[in-house]
């Protein structure tokens, strides 16, 4: 079953009140039943090998429960701020608590709304006067009343006030920037994903820290455009270690746009825990990582 699809039917649940059911299930069983079920495979809990796994370990064994602010997108910018300063953090026009709330004449001609609690419910405008504010609500609406942490058992979304905030668009041209995803490992970023959109289709190519294309590719499809090293990529690197420290494994996003370094967010899970890797040896490689 793909990511996106268990999501929908976990979603329809929910609103149906059957998600009560799922909720009751133990997080080991659950857990080990989503990953026979994302990843065709069954595997052991409590001895986890690879990259994946271990990551489904790290949820229940992790203390994610104490990590919310990590991940609540407004909270996220507050400790962010603090570790490495407020030139790093994306302006913010306004937070919400409901999506009733929003007052698009306040807003500048371009601007992003996303959902405080959640991943995925983006919503980018970049030109107010031809922007149909009606249409968009409804996935706002939705996404405001789901419980993400339920969906994939991670436990640091528990708990998090749902809002609405938005913020600057940074884009260029009309282009989403550029994104740096730093996996790193106790406090030591390893290797970085680059993710371009391409006529709506995101591709990912990975790097080491040296900035050597690796024979890499989880779930999205590698680009081949011209790609040069950013010419910050060392303080990009020195951003990622400072703001992972105290983490077994944490992935530290940034932008780089028009040479200024962003900070995105805090991600203690890619892909839930259930991409798809190749080569597979990779998910071998990464697991060594995390010991």
């Amino acid at each position: 079953m793909k990511h996106k699809t268990y999501k929908k039917f976990y979603i329809w649940c929910q609103r149906h009140g059957i998600g009560k059911i799922l909720d009751q299930i133990p997080d080991k069983t659950y857990l080990e039943i989503l990953y026979f079920l994302q990843c065709g495979k069954c595997f052991d809990i409590d001895n986890p090998q690879t990259y994946n796994e271990k990551l489904q370990w790290l949820k229940i064994h992790g203390g994610y429960e104490n990590f919310s602010g990590l991940v609540d997108k407004v909270e996220a910018k507050k400790i962010a701020t603090s570790i490495i300063g407020e030139k790093y953090i994306i302006p913010t026009y306004a937070v919400y608590e409901k999506v009733n709330q929003i007052d698009i004449s306040a807003l500048p001609k371009q601007f992003v709304l996303k959902c405080t609690h959640d991943s995925g419910s983006n919503i980018v405008c970049l030109d107010k006067e031809n922007f149909n504010f009606e249409r968009k609500k409804k996935k706002l609406e939705q996404a405001m009343k789901i419980d993400y942490s339920g969906y994939l058992r991670e436990k640091q979304y528990r708990g998090i006030t749902p809002r609405i905030i938005a913020e600057k668009f940074i884009g260029v041209d009309d282009k989403l920037p550029m994104d740096y995803k730093f996996f790193c490992f106790d406090g030591v970023p390893k290797i970085v994903m680059v993710a371009i959109d391409r006529d709506s289709a995101v591709k990912t190519n990975f790097y080491n820290m040296n900035f050597e294309r690796l024979p890499l590719m989880i779930e999205n499809p590698n680009f081949e455009d011209s790609f040069e090293i950013p010419s910050q990529f060392e303080e990009m690197k020195y951003l990622a270690g400072k703001l992972s420290q105290g983490y077994k494994h944490i992935r530290i996003d940034l932008y780089n746009v028009s040479s200024h370094i962003y900070f995105s967010e805090f991600t203690f899970q890619h892909w839930g825990g259930f991409s798809h890797i190749e080569p597979s040896i990779w998910n071998e490689i990464m697991g060594d990582w995390i010991p």
